[in-house]
């Protein structure tokens, strides 16, 4: 059984996990990678970006890497359809603090 986290890992994990973790993340392959890097080729790049982005997670199996890369893609779609950066990152930071909840959940 895990050990519950302490006061100082959850405000660490808050701050990188909800809010700066998503924040470099939807910059760097949404609003820079789609927007600049691949604004001609923005499939090809959503397809790249989003193996990145799953890679730079550390999955543990297939499936794990699977549900990195679709979140990638979807938040990637929901930026090319919107260009909007708030709103992507609005989304994922919605996604994180799901499973946020889940892992204290899990710790208790």
């Amino acid at each position: 059984m895990q050990q519950p986290f302490s006061k100082n890992q959850i405000l660490w994990m808050t701050i990188t996990g909800l809010i700066i973790g998503p924040f470099i993340e939807e910059l760097s392959y949404r609003a820079i990678g789609l927007k600049y890097v691949f604004r001609n080729y923005e499939i090809i790049g959503m397809m790249i970006l989003s193996c990145v982005f799953a890679f730079t997670h550390y999955p543990n199996s297939t499936i794990d890497f699977l549900i990195y890369f679709q979140s990638s893609i979807i938040y990637s779609i929901i930026y090319l359809k919107s260009r909007r950066f708030e709103l992507v990152l609005i989304l994922h930071i919605l996604n994180n603090s799901f499973t946020f909840i889940l892992m204290l959940i899990e710790s208790f």
